[in-house]
């Protein structure tokens, strides 16, 4: 006679060894999976962020020195920016802001920073790029040395371990309800946390005591160089002020060069020792700031592209269509930043907003002109208007950016 024990024996141990192997496959899918994740997706992704920070960050101090690339990439421009270059830009346009150039500017920090070291490093001590470095290449080690720790990726995976004799006899075991929480549970594990970035109790213009230069010149003057490189009509009055012609003015593109003007007699080159700016060199970089970066691009963008005036109307842009010049930068763009999923009309939106305009993002005035000049009659295949998106998408931006 069998004894009833030894059938329950000989069926637990059938079930016990059918729960394994089915719990093993449940495990090795759940780890292969994480780790196709990783290793496939988020590795390189995290690798190409740690060389684009590690290439800005470098490169800044390379320009300007340690300590002031600590200032830059306290005040998130590493970050935020797209490469060397645009980051390169950030900060000298800070510095110019200032009155400052490179050698005025980091010569009143390296000073600050050796004669209060102690200050300076709490002040600067864990910025946001050298954060996330840190981050991610401790996450690197870290996730090599979680995968290697069979047991406790196993008791991560099931989460809690059974107890009682169906603890003993089938305890441990993957089953099919821990696959999903299993695999939340592993991933979460494989993070770290980044260093807490410092906060400074001054931001760094009360700190070394900064002050925005505002350039003295004559509004009277700068009107008469904008309307000389603009050929805009500019009559004097009897008093010999400048008298713009209402039908000539064309608001948006005087408005874009004066403004960069006075950005640009900020600049210790457009100004003298006094700080007096001067206006005719500073209209000439304005005229061909907005040249460059707006009507040149303007001219690539859109087939048989060209600018007309009419009377009272502002300056507007006429084009037969988009370029397929513009189509092949909008979908370079989207490749490089991983939204080929978007459509087309998506993607020349995205480009102009994060590419073009990006680029001049520090004068309104700018910004403000080149949509306009956008042509009326480009739109989308289902009649949606190009210059209207290029609007709502940026001011979006702008609020996300607030």
């Amino acid at each position: 006679m069998v004894s009833p024990l030894f059938g329950f024996a000989t069926g637990a141990l059938t079930k016990y060894l059918s729960d394994e192997d089915e719990s093993d496959k449940l495990y090795g899918s759940i780890i292969d999976g994480a780790s196709a994740k990783y290793f496939n997706v988020t590795k390189p992704n995290e690798e190409a962020e740690r060389k684009r920070l590690e290439n800005i960050r470098n490169g800044i101090i390379g320009e300007y020195g340690i300590n002031v690339a600590d200032i830059m990439d306290s005040k998130g421009y590493f970050t935020t920016a797209r490469d060397l270059e645009h980051a390169k830009k950030l900060v000298s346009d800070y510095i110019q802001n200032f009155g400052e150039d490179s050698v005025s500017f980091r010569k009143k920090i390296d000073t600050y920073a050796k004669e209060k070291p102690a200050e300076f490093k709490k002040a600067f001590g864990m910025t946001p790029a050298v954060s996330r470095i840190t981050q991610l290449k401790n996450k690197e080690e870290h996730v090599s040395n979680e995968l290697k720790n069979t047991p406790a990726l196993r008791d991560l995976i099931i989460g809690t371990k059974p107890t009682g004799i169906g603890g003993t006899l089938f305890g441990d075991r993957v089953k099919p309800s821990d696959v999903i929480p299993g695999r939340e549970r592993l991933e979460q594990a494989l993070e770290v946390e980044a260093p807490a970035i410092t906060t400074p109790s001054m931001t760094p213009e009360e700190m070394f005591g900064l002050q925005i230069a505002t350039p003295k010149f004559s509004t009277n003057n700068l009107n008469k160089e904008v309307g000389t490189r603009l050929a805009i009509s500019a009559p004097m009055d009897q008093y010999g002020n400048i008298t713009l012609q209402p039908e000539a003015q064309r608001l948006p593109e005087m408005n874009a060069v004066k403004d960069a003007a006075v950005s640009f007699m900020r600049q210790p080159g457009f100004r003298t020792t006094e700080g007096t700016g001067n206006e005719t060199l500073a209209v000439q970089a304005a005229t061909k700031y907005v040249q460059d970066n707006i009507e040149m691009p303007m001219q690539q963008n859109f087939t048989n592209y060209r600018k007309t005036v009419k009377g009272f109307d502002t300056v507007k842009g006429a084009a037969t269509t988009i370029s397929a010049s513009l189509v092949n930068k909008a979908n370079t763009y989207a490749v490089e930043t991983g939204n080929e999923s978007l459509a087309d009309f998506e993607r020349i939106v995205q480009y102009i907003v994060n590419n073009e305009l990006s680029k001049i993002s520090d004068q309104p005035s700018a910004v403000k002109y080149y949509i306009s000049l956008i042509p009326e009659n480009v739109q989308s295949k289902e009649g949606v208007s190009l210059k209207r998106a290029v609007q709502v998408a940026y001011n979006l931006d702008l609020a996300k950016a607030r």
